[in-house]
Protein backbone atom coordinates (compact mmCIF):
# COMPACT_ATOMS: atom_id res chain seq x y z
CA UNK A 1 0.00 0.00 0.00
CA UNK A 2 3.13 2.33 0.85
CA UNK A 3 4.49 1.77 -2.54
CA UNK A 4 1.06 2.63 -4.55
CA UNK A 5 1.20 5.50 -2.64
CA UNK A 6 3.88 6.56 -2.85
CA UNK A 7 4.01 6.06 -6.72
CA UNK A 8 0.98 7.43 -7.03
CA UNK A 9 2.22 10.77 -4.93
CA UNK A 10 5.33 10.84 -7.64
CA UNK A 11 3.05 10.71 -10.74
CA UNK A 12 0.82 13.37 -9.35
CA UNK A 13 3.96 15.23 -8.84
CA UNK A 14 4.91 14.32 -12.93
CA UNK A 15 2.03 15.24 -14.34
CA UNK A 16 1.20 18.28 -12.27
CA UNK A 17 4.62 19.73 -13.55
CA UNK A 18 4.20 18.25 -16.94
CA UNK A 19 1.42 20.45 -17.06
CA UNK A 20 2.78 23.60 -16.00
CA UNK A 21 6.02 23.25 -17.83
CA UNK A 22 6.20 21.16 -20.67
CA UNK A 23 9.79 19.61 -21.56
CA UNK A 24 11.05 20.48 -18.12
CA UNK A 25 8.65 17.84 -16.33
CA UNK A 26 11.13 15.05 -17.75
CA UNK A 27 13.94 16.73 -15.32
CA UNK A 28 11.63 17.25 -12.16
CA UNK A 29 10.51 13.90 -12.58
CA UNK A 30 13.30 12.61 -12.82
CA UNK A 31 14.60 14.60 -9.66
CA UNK A 32 11.87 13.80 -7.76
CA UNK A 33 11.90 9.79 -8.12
CA UNK A 34 15.52 10.19 -7.18
CA UNK A 35 14.36 12.08 -4.07
CA UNK A 36 12.14 9.31 -3.68
CA UNK A 37 14.66 6.77 -4.39
CA UNK A 38 17.24 7.84 -1.86
CA UNK A 39 14.88 7.44 0.93
CA UNK A 40 12.68 10.18 1.69
CA UNK A 41 10.14 7.70 2.27
CA UNK A 42 10.54 4.47 3.84
CA UNK A 43 9.53 1.08 2.35
CA UNK A 44 10.36 -1.95 3.29
CA UNK A 45 12.50 -4.98 2.09
CA UNK A 46 12.45 -6.14 -1.51
CA UNK A 47 9.69 -3.80 -2.30
CA UNK A 48 11.88 -0.50 -1.63
CA UNK A 49 14.70 -2.00 -3.86
CA UNK A 50 12.22 -3.25 -6.57
CA UNK A 51 11.02 0.47 -6.67
CA UNK A 52 14.04 2.15 -6.28
CA UNK A 53 15.02 -0.17 -9.64
CA UNK A 54 11.79 0.97 -11.26
CA UNK A 55 13.07 4.57 -10.67
CA UNK A 56 16.09 4.36 -12.00
CA UNK A 57 14.90 2.49 -15.06
CA UNK A 58 12.85 5.75 -15.14
CA UNK A 59 15.63 8.37 -14.83
CA UNK A 60 17.26 6.61 -17.00
CA UNK A 61 14.43 6.70 -20.31
CA UNK A 62 14.04 10.30 -19.29
CA UNK A 63 17.82 11.11 -19.58
CA UNK A 64 17.76 9.34 -22.98
CA UNK A 65 14.66 11.35 -24.20
CA UNK A 66 16.09 14.98 -23.19
CA UNK A 67 19.35 13.35 -24.81
CA UNK A 68 17.61 13.02 -27.88
CA UNK A 69 15.86 15.96 -28.31
CA UNK A 70 19.11 17.77 -27.98
CA UNK A 71 17.61 19.68 -24.61
CA UNK A 72 20.68 20.38 -21.85
CA UNK A 73 19.63 20.41 -18.09
CA UNK A 74 21.77 21.86 -15.25
CA UNK A 75 20.71 22.22 -11.41
CA UNK A 76 21.71 25.24 -9.46
CA UNK A 77 21.69 24.54 -5.66
CA UNK A 78 21.36 28.31 -4.29
CA UNK A 79 22.10 27.53 -0.67
CA UNK A 80 25.56 26.01 -1.59
CA UNK A 81 26.17 28.02 -5.12
CA UNK A 82 26.67 25.02 -6.65
CA UNK A 83 26.03 24.55 -10.42
CA UNK A 84 26.03 21.47 -12.56
CA UNK A 85 24.91 20.24 -16.11
CA UNK A 86 24.32 17.24 -17.71
CA UNK A 87 26.41 16.13 -21.14
CA UNK A 88 24.29 17.60 -23.44
CA UNK A 89 24.41 20.91 -21.92
CA UNK A 90 27.74 21.16 -22.97
CA UNK A 91 28.15 19.15 -26.03
CA UNK A 92 25.01 20.99 -27.91
CA UNK A 93 27.65 24.20 -27.96
CA UNK A 94 30.81 21.65 -28.95
CA UNK A 95 31.98 21.26 -25.64
CA UNK A 96 33.28 18.68 -23.55
CA UNK A 97 30.84 17.81 -20.86
CA UNK A 98 31.90 18.68 -17.00
CA UNK A 99 30.81 15.83 -14.44
CA UNK A 100 29.85 17.36 -11.31
CA UNK A 101 29.62 20.73 -10.36
CA UNK A 102 31.04 23.14 -12.41
CA UNK A 103 31.44 26.89 -12.86
CA UNK A 104 28.70 28.62 -13.91
CA UNK A 105 30.04 32.25 -14.40
CA UNK A 106 31.80 30.60 -17.62
CA UNK A 107 28.44 30.25 -18.89
CA UNK A 108 27.71 33.98 -18.37
CA UNK A 109 30.97 34.83 -20.45
CA UNK A 110 30.05 33.26 -23.29
CA UNK A 111 26.71 35.32 -23.33
CA UNK A 112 26.81 37.64 -26.94
CA UNK A 113 27.78 40.99 -25.50
CA UNK A 114 24.36 42.33 -26.85
CA UNK A 115 21.63 39.88 -24.60
CA UNK A 116 24.50 39.90 -21.48
CA UNK A 117 22.65 42.59 -19.27
CA UNK A 118 19.47 41.09 -19.90
CA UNK A 119 20.80 37.67 -18.85
CA UNK A 120 22.57 38.98 -15.85
CA UNK A 121 19.21 40.88 -14.67
CA UNK A 122 17.22 37.46 -15.00
CA UNK A 123 19.53 35.46 -13.19
CA UNK A 124 19.45 37.91 -10.60
CA UNK A 125 15.75 37.01 -10.25
CA UNK A 126 16.04 33.88 -8.61
CA UNK A 127 16.99 35.30 -5.25
CA UNK A 128 14.04 37.81 -5.38
CA UNK A 129 11.18 36.77 -2.63
CA UNK A 130 8.40 36.02 -5.38
CA UNK A 131 10.40 34.17 -8.24
CA UNK A 132 8.55 31.38 -9.70
CA UNK A 133 10.08 31.24 -13.24
CA UNK A 134 13.07 32.43 -15.11
CA UNK A 135 13.47 32.38 -19.03
CA UNK A 136 15.44 34.22 -21.83
CA UNK A 137 16.68 34.34 -25.07
CA UNK A 138 20.30 34.60 -25.84
CA UNK A 139 23.08 34.02 -28.11
CA UNK A 140 26.12 31.52 -26.37
CA UNK A 141 29.57 31.70 -28.35
CA UNK A 142 29.78 27.71 -30.06
CA UNK A 143 33.31 26.24 -29.59
CA UNK A 144 33.84 26.54 -33.28
CA UNK A 145 33.83 30.19 -32.66
CA UNK A 146 30.39 31.43 -33.66
CA UNK A 147 27.14 32.15 -31.55
CA UNK A 148 24.06 30.14 -31.51
CA UNK A 149 20.74 31.17 -30.39
CA UNK A 150 19.51 29.25 -26.97
CA UNK A 151 16.45 29.36 -25.10
CA UNK A 152 16.72 28.71 -21.29
CA UNK A 153 14.00 28.15 -18.42
CA UNK A 154 14.70 27.93 -14.96
CA UNK A 155 12.36 26.84 -12.10
CA UNK A 156 12.34 26.37 -8.06
CA UNK A 157 12.11 23.33 -6.71
CA UNK A 158 12.72 23.67 -3.35
CA UNK A 159 12.43 26.49 -0.57
CA UNK A 160 13.66 27.69 2.17
CA UNK A 161 11.89 28.54 5.82
CA UNK A 162 11.78 32.47 4.07
CA UNK A 163 9.94 31.57 0.93
CA UNK A 164 13.22 31.79 -1.03
CA UNK A 165 14.26 29.48 -3.66
CA UNK A 166 17.06 27.70 -2.96
CA UNK A 167 16.86 25.22 -5.57
CA UNK A 168 16.87 25.97 -8.95
CA UNK A 169 16.27 23.03 -11.88
CA UNK A 170 16.35 24.36 -15.64
CA UNK A 171 16.51 23.43 -19.41
CA UNK A 172 18.23 24.79 -22.47
CA UNK A 173 17.59 24.31 -25.99
CA UNK A 174 18.96 25.63 -29.15
CA UNK A 175 16.40 27.91 -31.52
CA UNK A 176 18.98 29.03 -33.91
CA UNK A 177 17.06 27.94 -36.77
CA UNK A 178 14.13 29.27 -35.72
CA UNK A 179 15.73 32.48 -34.52
CA UNK A 180 17.79 32.76 -37.78
CA UNK A 181 14.18 32.34 -39.64
CA UNK A 182 12.56 34.91 -38.08
CA UNK A 183 15.39 37.21 -38.81
CA UNK A 184 15.06 36.21 -42.46
CA UNK A 185 11.67 37.19 -42.17
CA UNK A 186 12.10 40.60 -40.27
CA UNK A 187 14.45 41.60 -42.98
CA UNK A 188 11.87 40.55 -45.71
CA UNK A 189 8.83 42.41 -44.04
CA UNK A 190 11.39 45.29 -44.07
CA UNK A 191 12.64 45.21 -47.44
CA UNK A 192 8.48 44.66 -47.96
CA UNK A 193 7.76 47.63 -45.88
CA UNK A 194 10.25 49.67 -47.63
CA UNK A 195 9.04 48.63 -51.07
CA UNK A 196 5.53 49.21 -50.19
CA UNK A 197 6.42 52.50 -48.83
CA UNK A 198 8.76 54.03 -51.56
CA UNK A 199 7.07 52.43 -54.45
CA UNK A 200 6.70 55.38 -56.97
CA UNK A 201 3.37 53.41 -57.63
CA UNK A 202 -0.09 54.12 -55.15
CA UNK A 203 -0.09 51.30 -53.43
CA UNK A 204 -3.59 50.43 -50.90
CA UNK A 205 -3.30 47.39 -48.60
CA UNK A 206 -7.13 46.54 -47.95
CA UNK A 207 -9.26 43.71 -46.43
CA UNK A 208 -12.12 42.08 -48.02
CA UNK A 209 -12.52 39.90 -45.63
CA UNK A 210 -16.00 40.96 -44.59
CA UNK A 211 -17.11 41.15 -48.29
CA UNK A 212 -15.88 37.80 -48.53
CA UNK A 213 -18.32 36.35 -45.56
CA UNK A 214 -20.89 38.71 -47.44
CA UNK A 215 -20.64 37.02 -50.75
CA UNK A 216 -20.42 33.50 -49.66
CA UNK A 217 -23.72 34.59 -47.73
CA UNK A 218 -25.48 35.24 -51.08
CA UNK A 219 -23.63 32.53 -52.81
CA UNK A 220 -25.80 30.30 -50.59
CA UNK A 221 -29.38 32.16 -51.35
CA UNK A 222 -28.44 30.54 -54.68
CA UNK A 223 -27.29 33.66 -56.67
CA UNK A 224 -24.72 32.96 -59.36
CA UNK A 225 -25.13 35.74 -61.80
CA UNK A 226 -23.24 38.34 -60.03
CA UNK A 227 -23.13 40.75 -63.34
CA UNK A 228 -26.45 40.88 -62.84
CA UNK A 229 -26.66 40.76 -58.81
CA UNK A 230 -24.42 43.76 -58.84
CA UNK A 231 -25.98 45.50 -61.40
CA UNK A 232 -27.95 47.52 -58.60
CA UNK A 233 -25.77 50.88 -57.64
CA UNK A 234 -26.87 49.96 -53.87
CA UNK A 235 -25.33 46.70 -53.83
CA UNK A 236 -21.96 48.21 -54.64
CA UNK A 237 -22.36 50.88 -52.56
CA UNK A 238 -23.48 48.27 -49.84
CA UNK A 239 -20.10 46.32 -50.60
CA UNK A 240 -17.74 48.83 -50.87
CA UNK A 241 -18.73 50.13 -47.41
CA UNK A 242 -17.72 46.41 -46.00
CA UNK A 243 -13.76 46.72 -47.36
CA UNK A 244 -11.30 47.84 -44.55
CA UNK A 245 -8.51 50.42 -45.86
CA UNK A 246 -5.64 49.05 -43.63
CA UNK A 247 -2.84 51.02 -45.25
CA UNK A 248 -1.52 53.72 -47.50
CA UNK A 249 1.91 54.31 -49.16
CA UNK A 250 3.34 57.67 -50.00
CA UNK A 251 2.74 57.81 -53.65
CA UNK A 252 -0.93 57.16 -52.81
CA UNK A 253 -0.68 60.71 -50.33
CA UNK A 254 0.80 62.36 -53.32
CA UNK A 255 -2.01 60.54 -55.76
CA UNK A 256 -4.88 61.59 -53.74
CA UNK A 257 -3.17 65.13 -53.35
CA UNK A 258 -3.07 64.78 -49.30
CA UNK A 259 -0.53 66.25 -46.88
CA UNK A 260 -0.30 63.19 -44.81
CA UNK A 261 -1.17 59.83 -44.97
CA UNK A 262 -3.95 60.12 -42.24
CA UNK A 263 -5.36 63.08 -44.47
CA UNK A 264 -5.13 60.65 -47.09
CA UNK A 265 -7.42 57.57 -44.87
CA UNK A 266 -9.73 60.15 -44.12
CA UNK A 267 -10.33 61.34 -47.27
CA UNK A 268 -10.51 58.04 -49.30
CA UNK A 269 -12.74 57.94 -52.70
CA UNK A 270 -16.47 56.99 -51.73
CA UNK A 271 -18.38 55.54 -54.42
CA UNK A 272 -20.65 58.27 -55.79
CA UNK A 273 -19.80 58.84 -59.27
CA UNK A 274 -20.84 55.92 -61.86
CA UNK A 275 -17.34 55.15 -63.09
CA UNK A 276 -16.29 54.31 -59.58
CA UNK A 277 -19.21 52.55 -58.99
CA UNK A 278 -18.72 50.69 -62.46
CA UNK A 279 -14.84 49.94 -61.70
CA UNK A 280 -15.83 48.15 -58.29
CA UNK A 281 -18.67 46.73 -59.70
CA UNK A 282 -16.28 44.87 -61.78
CA UNK A 283 -14.23 43.81 -59.51
CA UNK A 284 -16.59 42.59 -57.54
CA UNK A 285 -17.82 40.14 -59.81
CA UNK A 286 -14.64 39.29 -60.83
CA UNK A 287 -13.83 38.12 -56.95
CA UNK A 288 -16.84 36.50 -56.70
CA UNK A 289 -16.85 34.56 -60.01
CA UNK A 290 -13.58 33.12 -58.15
CA UNK A 291 -10.85 34.80 -60.34
CA UNK A 292 -8.68 36.44 -57.28
CA UNK A 293 -6.81 39.34 -59.27
CA UNK A 294 -8.31 42.05 -61.76
CA UNK A 295 -7.07 44.63 -63.58
CA UNK A 296 -8.55 47.53 -65.53
CA UNK A 297 -8.22 51.21 -66.33
CA UNK A 298 -10.36 54.00 -64.06
CA UNK A 299 -10.73 56.93 -62.67
CA UNK A 300 -10.19 58.60 -59.62
CA UNK A 301 -11.32 61.42 -57.95
CA UNK A 302 -8.29 63.18 -55.97
CA UNK A 303 -9.27 65.53 -52.84
CA UNK A 304 -9.00 68.55 -54.70
CA UNK A 305 -11.30 67.38 -57.28
CA UNK A 306 -9.18 66.79 -60.20
CA UNK A 307 -9.75 63.76 -62.28
CA UNK A 308 -6.81 61.13 -62.39
CA UNK A 309 -6.72 58.60 -64.98
CA UNK A 310 -4.87 55.00 -64.28
CA UNK A 311 -4.32 51.59 -64.30
CA UNK A 312 -5.74 49.51 -61.19
CA UNK A 313 -4.79 46.16 -60.70
CA UNK A 314 -6.28 44.04 -57.55
CA UNK A 315 -4.95 40.71 -55.71
CA UNK A 316 -5.72 38.88 -53.26
CA UNK A 317 -2.07 38.27 -51.36
CA UNK A 318 -1.08 34.36 -51.20
CA UNK A 319 -1.90 32.66 -47.96
CA UNK A 320 -4.75 34.60 -47.90
CA UNK A 321 -6.83 33.00 -50.67
CA UNK A 322 -9.43 31.61 -47.93
CA UNK A 323 -10.76 34.74 -46.61
CA UNK A 324 -9.12 38.07 -48.23
CA UNK A 325 -8.14 39.54 -45.51
CA UNK A 326 -5.20 40.93 -47.45
CA UNK A 327 -6.15 42.36 -50.65
CA UNK A 328 -3.26 44.66 -52.59
CA UNK A 329 -4.52 47.15 -54.95
CA UNK A 330 -2.03 49.16 -57.08
CA UNK A 331 -2.80 52.53 -59.33
CA UNK A 332 -0.35 53.95 -61.76
CA UNK A 333 -1.55 57.60 -62.94
CA UNK A 334 -1.69 57.30 -66.58
CA UNK A 335 -2.73 61.22 -66.89
CA UNK A 336 0.70 62.05 -68.62
CA UNK A 337 0.86 58.93 -70.87
CA UNK A 338 -2.98 59.43 -71.84
CA UNK A 339 -2.63 63.39 -72.29
CA UNK A 340 0.69 62.26 -74.69
CA UNK A 341 -1.19 59.94 -76.24
CA UNK A 342 -4.12 62.25 -77.01
CA UNK A 343 -1.53 64.80 -78.13
CA UNK A 344 0.11 61.95 -80.63
CA UNK A 345 -3.59 61.38 -81.59
CA UNK A 346 -4.32 64.82 -82.60
CA UNK A 347 -0.75 65.06 -84.44
CA UNK A 348 -1.38 62.04 -86.64
CA UNK A 349 -4.80 63.68 -87.49
CA UNK A 350 -3.15 66.67 -88.56
CA UNK A 351 -0.59 64.95 -90.37
CA UNK A 352 -3.03 62.17 -92.22
CA UNK A 353 -4.98 65.37 -93.05
CA UNK A 354 -2.14 66.99 -94.72
CA UNK A 355 -1.46 63.80 -96.16
CA UNK A 356 -4.58 63.41 -97.45
CA UNK A 357 -4.28 66.96 -98.93
CA UNK A 358 -1.09 66.18 -100.60
CA UNK A 359 -2.69 63.39 -102.31
CA UNK A 360 -5.40 65.53 -103.36
CA UNK A 361 -3.81 68.24 -104.92
CA UNK A 362 -1.13 65.19 -106.71
CA UNK A 363 -4.16 63.38 -108.18
CA UNK A 364 -5.22 67.27 -109.21
CA UNK A 365 -1.78 68.15 -110.81
CA UNK A 366 -1.64 64.98 -112.58
CA UNK A 367 -5.28 65.46 -114.06
CA UNK A 368 -4.32 68.27 -115.47
CA UNK A 369 -1.27 67.07 -116.88
CA UNK A 370 -3.84 64.82 -118.87
CA UNK A 371 -6.05 68.04 -119.41
CA UNK A 372 -3.19 69.48 -121.25
CA UNK A 373 -2.46 66.41 -123.07
CA UNK A 374 -6.40 66.40 -124.43
CA UNK A 375 -5.79 70.20 -125.15
CA UNK A 376 -2.62 69.92 -127.04
CA UNK A 377 -4.04 66.87 -129.18
CA UNK A 378 -7.67 68.96 -129.52
CA UNK A 379 -8.50 68.21 -133.49
CA UNK A 380 -5.54 66.34 -134.17
CA UNK A 381 -4.96 63.24 -136.14
CA UNK A 382 -5.93 60.40 -134.10
CA UNK A 383 -4.21 57.39 -136.33
CA UNK A 384 -1.40 59.69 -136.06
CA UNK A 385 1.68 57.88 -134.38
CA UNK A 386 2.62 61.03 -132.13
CA UNK A 387 -1.03 61.26 -130.97
CA UNK A 388 -1.30 57.78 -130.29
CA UNK A 389 2.03 58.05 -128.09
CA UNK A 390 0.53 61.21 -126.18
CA UNK A 391 -2.67 59.20 -125.73
CA UNK A 392 -0.78 56.54 -124.00
CA UNK A 393 1.44 58.71 -121.82
CA UNK A 394 -2.03 60.35 -120.51
CA UNK A 395 -3.34 56.94 -119.98
CA UNK A 396 0.11 56.45 -117.74
CA UNK A 397 -0.11 60.02 -115.71
CA UNK A 398 -4.35 58.94 -115.28
CA UNK A 399 -2.94 55.41 -113.59
CA UNK A 400 -0.45 57.23 -111.01
CA UNK A 401 -3.37 59.72 -110.46
CA UNK A 402 -5.72 56.75 -109.91
CA UNK A 403 -3.58 55.90 -107.48
CA UNK A 404 -3.57 58.86 -105.47
CA UNK A 405 -7.42 59.48 -105.60
CA UNK A 406 -7.68 55.78 -103.94
CA UNK A 407 -5.12 57.21 -100.84
CA UNK A 408 -6.96 60.86 -100.38
CA UNK A 409 -10.23 58.97 -100.37
CA UNK A 410 -9.20 56.14 -97.69
CA UNK A 411 -8.17 56.33 -93.89
CA UNK A 412 -5.20 54.27 -94.52
CA UNK A 413 -2.53 56.40 -96.42
CA UNK A 414 0.39 53.63 -95.46
CA UNK A 415 -1.51 50.90 -98.67
CA UNK A 416 -3.60 50.93 -101.71
CA UNK A 417 -6.32 48.66 -101.98
CA UNK A 418 -5.21 47.10 -105.45
CA UNK A 419 -8.24 45.04 -106.31
CA UNK A 420 -9.93 48.15 -106.55
CA UNK A 421 -7.02 49.99 -107.75
CA UNK A 422 -7.84 47.21 -111.15
CA UNK A 423 -11.33 47.78 -111.56
CA UNK A 424 -11.58 51.17 -111.77
CA UNK A 425 -8.69 51.71 -114.31
CA UNK A 426 -9.76 48.83 -116.91
CA UNK A 427 -13.10 51.06 -116.41
CA UNK A 428 -11.32 53.87 -117.07
CA UNK A 429 -9.68 52.37 -120.32
CA UNK A 430 -12.11 50.77 -121.76
CA UNK A 431 -13.76 54.24 -122.09
CA UNK A 432 -10.93 55.75 -123.11
CA UNK A 433 -9.85 53.07 -126.00
CA UNK A 434 -13.68 53.00 -126.77
CA UNK A 435 -13.89 49.57 -126.47
CA UNK A 436 -16.81 47.51 -127.00
CA UNK A 437 -17.84 45.16 -123.87
CA UNK A 438 -19.70 43.31 -125.98
CA UNK A 439 -17.08 42.46 -128.59
CA UNK A 440 -13.99 42.66 -126.15
CA UNK A 441 -15.28 40.64 -122.74
CA UNK A 442 -12.82 41.35 -119.61
CA UNK A 443 -12.78 39.33 -116.92
CA UNK A 444 -11.47 40.71 -113.65
CA UNK A 445 -10.46 38.03 -110.82
CA UNK A 446 -8.73 40.00 -107.89
CA UNK A 447 -8.21 39.28 -104.55
CA UNK A 448 -8.21 41.74 -101.64
CA UNK A 449 -4.78 42.53 -101.37
CA UNK A 450 -3.40 46.23 -100.30
CA UNK A 451 -0.23 47.13 -101.77
CA UNK A 452 2.12 50.13 -100.17
CA UNK A 453 2.44 53.11 -102.58
CA UNK A 454 5.90 52.38 -103.79
CA UNK A 455 4.48 49.38 -105.01
CA UNK A 456 1.29 50.35 -106.20
CA UNK A 457 2.52 52.58 -108.94
CA UNK A 458 4.41 50.67 -110.72
CA UNK A 459 1.94 48.07 -110.09
CA UNK A 460 -0.67 50.05 -111.94
CA UNK A 461 1.67 51.20 -114.40
CA UNK A 462 2.04 47.60 -115.16
CA UNK A 463 -1.48 46.87 -115.73
CA UNK A 464 -1.94 50.24 -117.63
CA UNK A 465 0.49 49.52 -120.00
CA UNK A 466 -0.82 45.20 -120.61
CA UNK A 467 -4.33 46.11 -120.34
CA UNK A 468 -3.81 48.95 -123.23
CA UNK A 469 -2.08 46.77 -125.30
CA UNK A 470 -4.07 44.15 -124.95
CA UNK A 471 -7.31 46.58 -125.90
CA UNK A 472 -5.26 48.16 -128.76
CA UNK A 473 -3.55 45.13 -130.44
CA UNK A 474 -5.24 41.82 -129.64
CA UNK A 475 -8.01 42.48 -131.36
CA UNK A 476 -7.57 43.73 -134.82
CA UNK A 477 -11.05 44.71 -136.94
CA UNK A 478 -13.94 43.50 -135.61
CA UNK A 479 -12.06 40.15 -133.91
CA UNK A 480 -13.69 39.76 -130.44
CA UNK A 481 -12.05 37.68 -127.27
CA UNK A 482 -11.64 37.88 -123.59
CA UNK A 483 -8.85 39.84 -121.64
CA UNK A 484 -8.68 38.02 -118.66
CA UNK A 485 -6.82 39.91 -115.40
CA UNK A 486 -5.74 38.15 -112.55
CA UNK A 487 -4.48 39.36 -109.20
CA UNK A 488 -3.73 36.90 -105.84
CA UNK A 489 -1.26 36.05 -102.57
CA UNK A 490 1.20 33.56 -103.97
CA UNK A 491 3.77 31.78 -101.63
CA UNK A 492 5.64 33.15 -99.10
CA UNK A 493 4.18 36.49 -99.00
CA UNK A 494 4.43 37.48 -102.67
CA UNK A 495 2.01 38.60 -105.06
CA UNK A 496 1.16 37.12 -108.68
CA UNK A 497 -0.18 39.65 -111.61
CA UNK A 498 -1.16 37.94 -114.44
CA UNK A 499 -2.90 39.68 -117.61
CA UNK A 500 -3.70 37.51 -120.26
CA UNK A 501 -5.70 38.00 -123.88
CA UNK A 502 -7.07 35.17 -126.63
CA UNK A 503 -5.91 37.75 -128.79
CA UNK A 504 -3.54 37.41 -132.43
CA UNK A 505 -0.46 36.99 -130.34
CA UNK A 506 2.73 38.72 -131.70
CA UNK A 507 4.40 36.87 -134.26
CA UNK A 508 8.17 36.33 -133.78
CA UNK A 509 8.95 38.09 -137.77
CA UNK A 510 6.44 41.27 -136.35
CA UNK A 511 8.35 41.70 -132.96
CA UNK A 512 11.36 42.02 -135.19
CA UNK A 513 10.54 44.11 -137.51
CA UNK A 514 8.28 46.16 -135.33
CA UNK A 515 10.06 46.75 -131.84
CA UNK A 516 7.14 48.80 -130.75
CA UNK A 517 4.62 46.38 -130.79
CA UNK A 518 6.02 44.41 -128.00
CA UNK A 519 3.57 45.72 -125.88
CA UNK A 520 5.66 48.14 -124.01
CA UNK A 521 7.75 44.98 -122.68
CA UNK A 522 11.03 46.93 -121.94
CA UNK A 523 8.29 49.47 -119.96
CA UNK A 524 6.80 46.40 -118.04
CA UNK A 525 10.72 44.76 -117.34
CA UNK A 526 11.70 47.66 -116.24
CA UNK A 527 8.86 48.37 -113.56
CA UNK A 528 8.85 44.05 -112.86
CA UNK A 529 12.89 44.85 -111.36
CA UNK A 530 11.73 47.84 -109.84
CA UNK A 531 9.64 45.83 -107.91
CA UNK A 532 11.78 43.22 -107.25
CA UNK A 533 9.52 40.93 -109.01
CA UNK A 534 10.36 38.24 -112.18
CA UNK A 535 8.96 38.76 -115.46
CA UNK A 536 7.42 35.77 -118.07
CA UNK A 537 6.01 36.18 -121.01
CA UNK A 538 4.38 33.67 -123.67
CA UNK A 539 3.09 35.02 -126.78
CA UNK A 540 1.55 31.70 -128.58
CA UNK A 541 -2.37 31.76 -128.77
CA UNK A 542 -2.46 35.36 -127.62
CA UNK A 543 -0.70 37.06 -124.96
CA UNK A 544 -0.14 36.25 -121.53
CA UNK A 545 2.54 38.30 -119.15
CA UNK A 546 3.01 37.22 -115.81
CA UNK A 547 4.64 39.12 -113.08
CA UNK A 548 5.36 37.26 -109.50
CA UNK A 549 6.64 40.30 -106.66
CA UNK A 550 6.65 40.26 -103.09
CA UNK A 551 3.79 42.07 -101.68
Amino acid sequence: MIHAAAEAVIMWFAVSLAVAFGLLSLVLAAVLIRVSATGRAAYGGGRHRDFAARLAESERRMRLTLEATRIGTFDWDLGNDSWSASPTFYSMLGYEPIVGPADRREWLERVHPEEAAQVRERLLSVFDPDFDSMEFEARYAHADGGYRWERVSGYPVERGKDGRATRILGIRKNINDRKVAEEALRVSEKRLRSFFEDSAISIWEEDFSAVRERIEAVRATGVADWEAFFARRERVVEFASLVRILDVNRATVELLECDSKEEALRSLPVFYDEEAVATFRSELASLAAGRLSFECEAMLNTTTGRRVFLQLKLSVLPGHEENWSRVLVSMVDLSERKAAEEALQGSLREKELLLSEIHHRVKNNLQIICSLINLQLGGADEASGSVRSLRDMEARVRSMSFVHELLYQSDDFASVDFSRYVRQLCDYLMEAYGIDAGRVRVEIAVQDIRLSLDKAIPGGLIVNELFSNALKHAFPGDRSGTVRIGLKSADRGFVSLEVRDDGVGIAKTEREAKPCAELGSNLVESLAQQLNGSYRRETVGGVSVNIVFPA
